[in-house]
């Protein structure tokens, strides 16, 4: 009984750092993709070729979503 116990710990220890680490990638990709939306967004230009803010916003939202 004790030997399972220990199994369990171990276990629940891996799944933890595992689930740390998932973490710490999941808000470095975010960080990368918020990045990459700004200079996404910061590109897009209206039919006269100036900057529109709309058009930024409308571009940014599917890269922070």
């Amino acid at each position: 009984m004790a030997y399972e116990y220990k199994e369990y710990e171990y276990v629940e220890n891996c799944l933890m750092k595992a689930g740390e680490v998932l973490k710490e990638v999941q808000v470095v990709l975010a960080i990368i993709t918020g990045i990459c939306g700004i200079i996404v967004a910061v590109g897009e230009k209206d039919i006269y070729g100036e900057f529109s803010f709309l058009l930024f916003l409308t571009a940014l939202i599917p890269y922070v979503v």
